[in-house]
């Protein structure tokens, strides 16, 4: 009994030592995670003596060495970062977090495009359908000019991201991301990627970083870039009243980017507001062409652009999808139509 009893003190000792050491890893997590849920490495914390081997892996799965990096990573110690984060993908190499890591420092701060474009692979094909994962492989495929590769890639992951019902919070941004990596081979296959950015456009109408991404393949940077100048140059005409400079202003912006609902609604309301009612008219059913705005406001000044122009057949027509849309837009003296 006595022998069976310092066996069993033997035993527990170490047992008892793990425990304490799990659980102040544990307490020791808690930190590290905050940090790394915020992205806020506070580097007051006595990070160097963070346990990272045992246990290696957080209550989250994350390993503890590729959090523990990003403290040396933050304090511009990228040897050792690299190191952690290499220990972290032997702790758990199936989420991909060590290897996208490693992909981005070689992007960057240690400059190494085999390494980034191995590390990305690694990455992506552990969990394709992670954001960050997809951006790093497909900025990987940029790097290697495997354009073909490129268009397969977003198409396969556009397909499992709807399988997997992901279509509202992560689709957009692939697609901003797919779009991105795409721009500088527009001039490869003009129709092919027109095309793609128009359907784009059609998917998501209403992110702007899609719109403004879709439309530089479309038209080109500069042009849009050269339209957003127009129109800011137009709106301070246009509240200084200048009418006729406002309208100038914002048709130039149209040629340069004629898909673009604002300077095109802007353009029919400036053409009204100077009595330029065919212009008012050209402006705003072009704008209808490619969208669809719900404020009324298109189909009032196309009412009265009509109504000018003893058009009384299409100025009933927006008379009564005003009354539908915004019927508070309606002057109550307008006479209705039949």
């Amino acid at each position: 009994m006595k022998y069976i009893l310092s066996l069993f003190i033997l035993l527990i000792i170490p047992v008892l030592i793990l425990s304490i050491r799990v659980e102040k890893s544990y307490r020791q997590q808690f930190k590290m995670l905050g940090d790394f849920n915020v992205q806020n490495y506070n580097l007051e914390l006595d990070f160097e003596n963070f346990i990272e081997d045992y246990p290696n892996i957080s209550v989250t799965t994350l390993p503890l060495a590729t959090i523990k990096a990003e403290y040396f990573i933050q304090q511009n110690k990228i040897d050792d970062g690299v190191r952690l984060l290499k220990k972290g993908m032997k702790a758990n190499p199936y989420i991909g977090r060590s290897e996208a890591r490693l992909s981005e420092i070689h992007f960057t701060s240690l400059p190494n495009k085999d390494s980034a474009v191995f590390y990305a692979e690694k990455a992506y094909n552990s969990r394709p359908l992670n954001s960050n994962h997809f951006l790093i492989y497909l900025k990987s495929l940029a790097v290697r000019k495997e354009i073909e590769k490129l268009d397969q890639s977003f198409e396969n992951n556009f397909s499992l991201l709807k399988k997997a019902n992901l279509v509202d919070n992560y689709l957009p941004t692939a697609m901003m991301f797919y779009l991105s990596s795409i721009y500088q081979y527009r001039f490869k296959n003009k129709r092919k990627y027109d095309s793609i950015a128009k359907n784009s456009l059609k998917l998501f109408p209403k992110h702007p970083r899609i719109k403004l991404a879709a439309n530089f393949i479309i038209y080109g940077k500069d042009s849009v870039q050269k339209a957003l100048e127009f129109d800011k140059k137009a709106g301070t005409q246009f509240e200084n009243k200048n009418y006729d400079e406002s309208f100038n202003l914002y048709s130039q912006s149209v040629n340069f980017w004629p898909n673009h609902e604002y300077s095109l609604q802007k353009a029919g309301i400036t053409a009204y507001l100077i009595e330029n009612y065919l212009d008012s008219v050209f402006y705003l059913e072009k704008l209808l062409e490619i969208s669809n705005p719900q404020d009324g406001i298109t189909e009032l000044y196309l009412h009265k652009s009509y109504e000018n122009l003893n058009d009384s057949l299409n100025a009933c027509k927006y008379y009564n999808k005003l009354l539908l849309l915004n019927p508070n837009l309606v002057d109550k003296n307008t006479k209705g139509c039949d």
